[in-house]
């Protein structure tokens, strides 16, 4: 399926469906859509879908970590970090966070940048 997903989406798509079939309360079948889509260059269809993926599993980091993603994508950065900020209440994806809002600032980025304590906080 990972394959079918990273190199041809169609196919990818085709296989979600017929587990969609078995069960549609699998979050991460409606995030593996969303993946799909994304190499679609289809945003809008795989925001529907990660937000399905958050109403069956709303305290799932990956999800709001992804939807920041695309919202920023998107040049929406207020609502990207609205998701980022609701995925760093999952402890485990928190260097990923901090990935993001250091992209957030690169133009501004010296030496001290990456050792100073408030370029590092998210607050």
């Amino acid at each position: 399926l990972l394959h079918a997903i990273e190199n041809n989406s169609n196919a990818g798509l085709e296989l979600l469906s017929q587990a969609e079939a078995i069960t549609t309360s699998c979050p991460f079948l409606f995030y593996a859509k969303a993946l799909c889509f994304i190499q679609k260059k289809d945003p809008e269809s795989a925001m529907r879908c990660i937000h399905q993926s958050i109403k069956l599993s709303p305290k799932e980091g990956i999800f709001y970590l992804s939807l920041g993603d695309l919202f920023y994508q998107q040049r929406q950065v207020e609502m990207a970090i609205t998701y980022w900020k609701k995925a760093a209440q999952n402890i485990e994806y928190y260097h990923w966070i901090q990935q993001r809002y250091r992209a957030k600032h690169f133009n501004a980025i010296s030496v001290d940048y990456w050792v100073s304590p408030e370029m590092l906080s998210l607050s």
